[in-house]
This record gives structure tokens, sequence and C-alpha cells, in this order.
């Protein structure tokens, strides 16, 4: 982004020019204030966390939609491409910080005979999370499971359950610039991710067995995560962030020691 003395030549070649200070304007010159540098990677086995800074990208996800009920949950670095210097209002009022106020999502199918299915459209608000001038922050791009929930009814009902499908996330990144007067408002440049969606290729199962009851007066060995009851349970247990994206994940029922029973439902 370029700083440049306001003339009748430069503003004729420029579409907008936001006034910062007294000396000059900022042109975007197709840039963005907001840049949305890349996604991060899950560890296996992680926290949730989105870092400030990485200098691992990702270039694709996975998201397993055979688990009812969960979204996903990709993190994601962002910068603030404002210049903190001769950046001051006549107030003395920094005007280059940014907070993070919403994304603006569309998912679009991008497959041969996707786009009959249309793109899935949202929304979702952030936390209010500010940003220093030339500084990054980690923030989560969050698919609410409504959304999860529609892109897989589409899916199942263009191409059945036993498919993996090619997704494409367009995502814009709104805020606001602090300081007082108008045009404080300012939006990245769009940031496209492609993820496929499939059913059940993350799930994974911990071998947990449990003495239990058979029925005769005995006990009897049991695996609860045979393949059969880690197929069959639709509850998630596993997941960095609680959803069933990014890395392996597995059912409730391949949770806690033998003297920890879990839920009768897993059998």
């Amino acid at each position: 982004m370029n700083t440049f003395s306001c003339s009748r030549t430069l503003l004729a070649a420029v579409v907008t020019c936001a006034l910062f200070a007294p000396v000059g304007c900022v042109a975007d010159e197709g840039q963005s204030s907001l840049i949305v540098l890349g996604v991060v990677p899950f560890e296996e086995g992680g926290e949730c966390v989105a870092p400030n800074n990485s200098s691992v990208w990702l270039a694709k996800g996975v998201l397993d939609v055979s688990f009812a009920g969960t979204g996903m949950t990709q993190p994601a670095v962002i910068q603030n491409q404002l210049n903190s210097s001769n950046n001051l209002q006549n107030s003395n009022i920094q005007n280059a910080e940014v907070r993070l106020s919403e994304q603006l999502m569309e998912i679009v199918f991008a497959t041969e005979g996707g786009g009959s299915l249309g793109a899935v459209e949202f929304t979702q608000p952030m936390a209010a999370t500010s940003i220093a001038p030339g500084a990054s922050q980690g923030f989560f791009f969050d698919v609410p499971s409504s959304i999860v929930d529609e892109i897989r009814d589409r899916v199942v009902a263009q191409f059945g359950s036993e498919v993996t499908v090619p997704m494409l996330m367009k995502a814009r990144v709104r805020g606001l610039r602090s300081g007082t007067g108008t045009g404080r408002d300012v939006e990245s440049r769009e940031f496209t991710f492609p993820f496929d969606v499939c059913f059940g290729c993350l799930r994974t199962c911990v071998p947990t067995t449990a003495s239990v009851d058979d029925g005769m007066g005995g006990t009897v060995d049991s695996d609860l995560c045979s393949f059969e009851n880690c197929l069959n349970n639709p509850a998630l247990s596993g997941g960095s962030c609680g959803n069933a994206y990014g890395v392996p994940v597995y059912p409730a029922c391949c949770t806690g020691a033998a003297e920890d029973f879990p839920a009768a439902s897993c059998l």
C-alpha cells in the first residue's frame, strides 16, 4: 500500500482515496487493508488454537460430515496492512488499528454437476479482536453446524453418501478502523480455500475394552470401539475444536478407561 500526495492526476486514476492524515491519502490499488495470509493446519491431538504467526500454511482441508451436529473450524492468520507512521488524525487519535467484526462466507460445490446445487452463503459474527498496524492475528473461520447440515443434505441428494465432494470456501473479513469520522469500515479481499466433504474418512477407533454382562451371569470382554460401533455411533468426542475437521476423530464410545463405562448406546 503506497502513500502519496493528493493531486488531480492521481485522484483521477484512483477509484477510492481514503483520508488518513492531513498530509496525504492512502490508495488501495487492488490490495486491501486486511489480508488473510493463509490458513493453518491443526496438529493431530493438539489444542484448538489459531497462532498469530505461522510459516506453515495448509493447502486443503477435509470435513467429515458423517458425524451429526458438528461444524467446521479452520484457524487462519489475518494481517492489518495499514501503516502506523503518519497515520494520526488532527486529534492525535491513531486510526490504523482495526477491530474485526464479522466474516462473510460463500461455500460452492467445486465438482462436475455441483453447479445445480447452488452456493451456501452466510455471515458469521467474530469476536471483537483488535489488530495493531502492521501486525498479524490468528482467528477462526467458523462454519456452524446448521450450514454443515445443509451442505450434507445437498451432497447426499445429488451424489449419495459414498462419495468425496470437493468444495470451495470463499471468505471475506470485515473490520472497523479506530478513530473518528467516516470511512472507517474495512474489508479484506476475498480469500478462497478448497476442502473436501467426505463421509467417514476421518473416523478412527481407539481400542477400549470393558467387561460386559453376557446375560448368563458372567461377563465377557467387549471392544467398545469395534468397527461396527465406530461406524454407527453419531456422537463425536474427538477433534481439535469439537468437530470432525482436519484431523482424525473418534466417536464418544472410544473414550474412557474400562472402569468408566461409556454410554450403552455405544454397544
